[in-house]
């Protein structure tokens, strides 16, 4: 799939979404949204993927959604929009994407090149882990113009940093510097910006040669803490577990510890 505002592409068995409008910061549309949503689903139904991973290009990562186009393209007069249009515009767009990200059983990585604002700083929270440029920022900007947020990273950012930090960048709109997104384990590492990428796909391609279905259930059993109790958490890991072991990835991971080899791992 190719597009000029954002692009796909694979390397190995790692693919990339990257956001290519550096003129605007990489804000993105409605339709860039969709086409978003399109290549995430790509790489769900590629088996050759392992591993995805966003990134913006220039000095952004995204800067959130671009009003201005939107306005432009619908031919608004200006807001507030009617109730019901507003609510199809959020459930086509950010939160198709939201709930599209949230199906993706497959490790989903954020090379946060530069600064991540408003619905920008909502899709970096909604990846599974983050890899910072020494460039990057974040910033919850929504209150800057008077809105609370509504691109799903409320649903995401307490259970990284807190909800007490979650709130104060809410309500503050301050910036987060690198320095402070890795002590609240915002992000797991901060790396020379000219060499993100190389890191980034470094790290996600020495997760491409794991065993795939451990890394999805593993996904799978973490998230469904945020909504299961103890017994029924529990039961899900048992039955997972149970899945897990009858694969040919586990043969092929004892026989490798036990012969001192490398595992092969083939996702079967």
């Amino acid at each position: 799939m190719e597009s000029k505002t954002i692009i796909y592409e694979k390397i190995g068995s790692v693919a990339s979404i990257t956001l290519n409008r550096p003129e605007k910061r990489n804000a993105i549309t409605g339709a860039i949204a969709k086409e978003w949503v399109s290549m995430i689903n790509e790489a769900r139904e590629d088996e050759d993927v392992k591993v995805l991973v966003v990134t913006g290009n220039g000095t952004s990562f995204c800067a959130g959604a671009d009003f201005l186009v939107e306005m432009q393209n619908e031919s608004m007069q200006g807001f507030p929009l009617p109730l019901t249009k507003h609510l199809r515009n959020w459930e086509k767009n950010a939160h198709s994407l939201a709930r599209t990200v949230a199906k993706f059983e497959k490790p989903y990585i954020c090379a946060l090149n530069g600064t991540a604002t408003g619905w920008g700083m909502d899709l970096a929270s909604m990846c599974d882990l983050r890899i910072a440029s020494d460039k990057a920022r974040a910033a919850m900007t929504y209150v800057n113009i008077g809105l609370a947020p509504g691109g799903g990273g409320c649903y995401y950012l307490p259970k990284i940093i807190g909800l007490p930090k979650t709130l104060e960048l809410i309500w503050t709109g301050r910036w987060m510097d690198t320095n402070e997104m890795l002590m609240t384990g915002y992000v797991t590492r901060v790396v020379p910006h000219d060499s993100l990428m190389e890191e980034t796909i470094k790290f996600a391609s020495q997760l491409a040669e794991g065993p795939p279905i451990a890394h999805q259930f593993s996904k799978k059993m973490v998230y469904s803490s945020y909504d299961l109790d103890l017994d029924r958490h529990l039961e899900l890991t048992a039955l997972l577990k149970l899945i897990n072991w009858t694969t040919k990835d586990v043969s092929e991971g004892v026989n490798a510890f036990l012969e001192k080899r490398k595992p092969q791992f083939k996702g079967i």
